[in-house]
């Protein structure tokens, strides 16, 4: 595992030759080559830099992007302020010009991209030698598992996934503004009120998890990193273990989902958040009460309807006896006085 946190410096320490370390502004990717991270990103500018390692330089790429994107293999897919999209196999290679107009984009290891446009359509590309093809529907983000799985929020919130090109999407119920997903499936969303929820796959369920986020990554081996509004960023190793704070303030956190690092091993030490266990369990409880208690309102709304139901056929039934019986009555007074 290895993760690059961008600080924000002080407003007052920008300097004239800062242009590469500017890169915090806008977004990085980055990758692992024979065990180093290599990492591109790009500055404010739409300039695009790249270094390898940790202790690299920022070196100037040609070009002009604001989003980027980098698969496994080291191939480099972005989008420039056009909404362009180029890619180049690697830093010694050319940009290469891809046909369409995305805003965002998600590489897979095996090399097929998916993206959104301006007007939140869909399309995937199966590589840069491949032509991109409309998906159904209206995402305005996504993400895309190493299995091909890909998961989407639209404009309403609404969230979807499906198994890959030639399936069709599921409705997962629920409301987020924002998901990660791991290798596992395992997903992490955050709603409108920056309240975190979990899921173990398709099938599983939301579990509301304390805590107030508005960006969130999620790693390969279940930890979880996320920024709250004040900067303040925030880890944890799975569901079972309590957020730690990390020091430092972020505009923006980008997490390369890789083998574990030593300080990893060392800062998320697994320990039960017995408070956050407890609270979890109170909330069930309390949820599992409110539902009992429907349940038998309106099982006893369901009783006393049929009981009036029961109630007002035997009342008709008794009238039409009555009138039937006084119809007889009638009938035989007429007679005999016939």
């Amino acid at each position: 595992f290895f993760f690059l946190m961008i600080r924000r410096p002080p407003r007052s320490t920008q300097s004239r030759s800062s242009a590469a370390s500017d890169v915090y502004k806008r977004q990085l990717d980055l990758f692992i080559e024979r065990g180093t991270p290599i990492a591109w990103g790009v500055n404010s500018g739409d300039q695009i830099f790249y270094r390898r390692g940790l202790n690299g330089i920022w070196r100037n790429v040609p070009g002009s992007l604001r989003y980027i994107k980098v698969n496994p293999s080291g191939r480099v897919w972005g989008i420039n302020a056009n909404q362009d999209i180029f890619t180049r196999e690697n830093v010694e290679s050319e940009w290469v010009h891809i046909p369409g107009k995305l805003v965002s984009l998600e590489v897979m290891p095996d090399g097929r991209v998916w993206g959104i446009n301006a007007a939140q359509q869909i399309f995937t590309i199966a590589g840069p030698s491949g032509s991109f093809q409309q998906i159904e529907g209206s995402l305005k983000m996504l993400k895309v598992m190493p299995d091909g799985r890909v998961w989407g929020i639209n404009a309403n919130q609404d969230i979807f996934t499906r198994a890959g090109v030639n399936s069709p999407w599921q409705h997962i119920p629920g409301k987020l503004v924002t998901l990660d997903v791991n290798a596992k499936g395992e997903v992490w969303g955050i709603n409108v009120n920056d309240d975190i929820f979990y899921r173990n796959g398709v099938n599983g369920n939301w579990i509301h998890v304390p805590g107030k986020l508005v960006s969130i990554s999620v790693m390969h081996d279940g930890s979880v990193y996320g920024i709250n509004r004040g900067g303040h960023i925030f880890a944890r190793r799975g569901l079972e273990c309590y957020w730690i704070q990390i020091p430092g303030i972020l505009k923006n956190l980008w997490v390369v989902k890789t083998e574990l690092s030593s300080f990893q091993q060392n800062t998320l030490v697994c320990k039960p958040n017995t408070q956050e266990v407890q609270a979890e369990e109170a909330r069930k409880k309390a949820a599992e009460e409110a539902a009992r208690q429907a349940a038998a309102a309106a099982a006893k709304r369901a009783a006393e309807e049929a009981a009036r139901q029961a109630a007002a056929a035997a009342a008709k039934r008794a009238a039409e006896e009555a009138a039937r019986q006084a119809a007889a009555a009638a009938a035989k007074r007429a007679a005999e006085e016939a």
